[in-house]
């Protein structure tokens, strides 16, 4: 069987030896950052460059899990992106803001900044690209769920996948063990662990064959995973043990951190309590001496601490638990909010770039054309034609813009009101904490369904502003994305009724917003309210009239009942759009909502 000590000269020389590698660390850093800013003084002038050398700056910041500051050299390299064509520095540019995304556990806008990589890297057909969009992709869609929609994206991956060494011009790269070990995870997940061991074992080996000490350390961690889920416990403590004494060694904390909650985890199954507790405990320690650990690690580990301490810990142990993953939560709630704000303020400045850049280039092109005017009469005229239908354009690019900045507004206005609920509800549990009231535990839920519900709209908000034109295609995937993950969780069957094509007459932002918000308030209430079985959304057009329709088979609504928020969000919505709105519900019965709007859209 497995042992749990440690020794005391060992535990004293590895501490010694992280303090000598961290100090030695920190001086290699600092030169690193001092050269890299000498650099963007040199690059001032050179667009290309200059974004290249943000890039570099963001990588750095990136291995050293320092997000924030990665985000900031992420936007300072967007304002300096050529505009005329797609090129690496824009592959870099997206693969980064991805990363991003994900440390930061913006999972939606992960997935969306995913599909932006991979169609650069087919434009640009080069293999590691396509390697590394590939990847991107399905492990975008694993961090969402959806493991059997991620799983064929790793395998086409791995046609492309080689192991390095690669050209110094590719700064993001996903290597072979990593398709392995992200595979793996998404069979794990999908409890596919005859599938998941055979991938993880492979990771293993290819990250053995490049000396990835990261590599090696995750692989070992979700080996870990695969065998206690497995039952077979020796191999598991025997792979979770390694994982957190390579993650230390190798200044890759997080995973040691996780390994932690593993090796807890695996010692109250086989009734080893103490042992149990002293992981707990050994990974706040961890934490405690790292507080840079990324905090989107830290939850994982805290969440499963707070499971066993249910269990097996003293009432001191979970309100210390409680406390650290409120404080952890807020923390998340805080950056999220800078992070959207910031992504939206960019998008808008840099579509405000490139209109200027488009303009100047066109004012150039008519002053050109007016020395020329007395011999190229004809052209000069061509020229005007051109010059309307690009002034034309450029005037629905701005009011496209103006459109956004309106959702822009409304999003943060949205935002706001949603962190200061956060925040009083986070007042009220600290002061019941104190009191030792297990109604602080209430608090702490209703502070994870706010935040939960704010990330579910600003991803909506993100689904509108990140694209330049809507399909019915577009709309109806994001409607059957809406609907499974308001109706599924209350084991409520979705029936999906839509056409596609009925939906290709919604052209304006503000449009798509609507017609999105009324179906998801309407699914959310079915979802809160109706205790149905099922819930049918139809869309369809007749005669030049656009109909909704959302039944279900609940309970219903009961007599004279009051028109609550949600009812009068869903009416102004529609009257915004010039449409109508009914609600036929008989106790018991169901309910149905229904909306009628006349094509084309004349939105107030």
């Amino acid at each position: 069987m497995f042992e749990s000590d440690f020794g005391t000269r060992s535990w004293v020389c590895v501490c010694l030896l992280s303090i000598c590698f961290a100090w030695n660390q920190e001086v290699k850093a600092n030169n690193t950052v001092d050269s890299l800013k000498h650099e963007l003084k040199i690059q001032a002038t050179h667009d290309s460059s200059y974004a290249m050398t943000c890039w570099y700056l963001a990588r750095f910041y990136d291995e050293h899990n320092q997000f924030d500051s990665m985000q900031y050299w992420i936007n300072a390299g967007i304002e300096r992106l050529p505009v005329n064509k797609v090129q690496l520095i824009h592959f870099h540019y997206a693969a980064f803001q991805s990363i991003a995304y994900y440390y930061n556990g913006l999972l939606q806008m992960d997935l969306y900044e995913s599909m932006h990589v991979l169609r650069i890297a087919k434009v640009l057909k080069d293999s590691v690209l396509l390697t590394t969009g590939y990847n991107f992709m399905g492990l975008a869609n694993s961090n969402i769920g959806e493991y059997k929609t991620a799983i064929p994206y790793f395998y086409e991956g791995m046609k492309y996948a080689r192991q390095p060494p690669f050209d110094a011009k590719y700064l993001v790269a996903s290597k072979p063990h990593h398709l392995y070990g992200n595979l793996a995870e998404a069979y794990f997940k999908n409890n596919q662990l005859d599938s998941a061991l055979f991938n993880a074992k492979e990771s293993l080996k290819l990250a053995i064959a490049i000396h990835s000490k990261r590599g090696m350390a995750v692989a070992k961690n979700l080996l870990g995973l695969i065998y206690s889920k497995k039952n077979e416990i020796d191999s598991a403590f025997y792979y979770q043990q390694q994982a957190y004494t390579e993650g230390l060694n190798y200044h890759e904390e997080d995973v040691s951190l996780i390994a932690c909650a593993s090796l807890a985890r695996i010692f109250y199954q086989n009734k080893r309590i103490p042992q149990a507790l002293s992981y707990l405990n050994t990974g706040f320690l961890l934490k405690e001496k790292n507080p840079d650990i990324n905090f989107y690690f830290t939850k994982q580990f805290l969440d499963e601490a707070l499971l066993l301490y249910n269990e097996i810990g003293s009432r001191e142990d979970k309100m210390k638990c409680l406390a650290w993953s409120l404080e952890n939560n807020e923390r998340i709630n805080k950056i999220t909010d800078q992070q959207v704000v910031k992504i939206i303020l960019n998008g808008i400045k840099n579509e405000n770039r490139a209109n200027l850049l488009a303009l100047t280039e066109s004012e150039q092109k008519r002053k050109i054309t007016s020395m020329q005017f007395i011999i190229a009469l004809i052209a000069f005229l061509a020229t005007g034609v051109i010059l309307v239908l690009y002034m034309l354009y450029s005037k629905r690019r701005l009011k496209e813009i103006s459109l956004r900045q309106q959702i822009s507004r409304d999003l943060h206005d949205d935002i706001n009101a949603t962190l200061s609920s956060i925040k009083l509800y986070s007042e009220l549990s600290a002061q019941e904490q104190e009191k030792n009231n297990p109604y602080a535990l209430t608090l702490t839920q209703k502070i994870t369904s706010l935040s939960a519900d704010l990330m579910s709209r600003i991803g909506d908000v993100i689904f509108v502003l990140k694209h330049n034109y809507f399909t019915g295609e577009k709309i109806t995937n994001r409607l059957k994305t809406m609907a499974h993950d308001l109706l599924i969780p209350k084991e409520i069957i979705p029936i999906l009724k839509l056409e596609p094509k009925a939906l290709n007459n919604l052209m304006k932002p503000t449009d798509v917003k609507n017609i999105l918000l009324i179906i998801k308030e309407a699914l959310n209430n079915v979802a809160k309210y109706s205790e149905a079985n099922t819930c049918t959304l139809s869309i369809y057009e007749s005669q030049s009239i656009l109909y909704i329709a959302i039944t279900d088979d609940g309970i219903g609504l009961p007599k004279n009942y009051p028109a609550g928020n949600g009812i009068q969000n869903m009416k102004f919505r529609c009257e915004e759009l010039k449409g109508t709105f009914k609600i036929q519900s008989d106790s018991g019965r169901g309910t149905t909502i229904q909306c009628s709007f006349k094509l084309p859209f004349h939105s107030l």
